[in-house]
């Protein structure tokens, strides 16, 4: 019966047993196990496996928030946005795009390692656009 399933059996599935065992055909939310009693480490078990764990987002998928994955290896910071369902990466100064995989606007190659068209390097990772006011004497 449902009993042995700690009441996270799917409405209508199976209790199955065999032997000394009882086994659940379907756990509801995320919960998993012979007797749906594991919320496997992706998961919030405080939130009675309804959510994603810690540094992840999207449930029931709960994706990897990283500076890796989604982000392109190209961020400093990643963080699991306010709604749980996307990650907010902050790109270092290159890199651009929702997951930091193209390059900033002023700056262009495969790596991000020149300036765009049209723009200098002003320092070590800054590119500033060409204008006849600064670059041209104002003539």
């Amino acid at each position: 019966n449902e009993d042995h399933c700690h009441g996270r059996l799917v409405s209508g599935a199976a209790v199955v047993g065999e032997g000394n065992v009882c086994t659940c055909t379907a756990c509801v939310d995320s919960w998993t196990g012979t007797h749906c009693e594991v919320c496997r480490e992706v998961y919030d078990l405080s939130s009675g496996c309804r959510a994603c764990g810690p540094g992840r987002y999207d449930y029931p998928a709960c994706e990897v928030c990283g500076v890796d994955t989604p982000c392109s290896g190209n961020a400093v910071a990643a963080a699991v946005d306010v709604s749980g369902t996307g990650c907010l990466c902050t790109c270092k100064t290159r890199w651009g795009g929702p997951t930091c995989s193209v390059c900033a606007p002023t700056f262009a190659g495969q790596a991000c390692e020149g300036c765009a068209p049209n723009h200098v390097a002003a320092g070590p990772d800054l590119c500033v656009e060409c204008t006849s006011a600064v670059h041209c004497s104002g003539r």
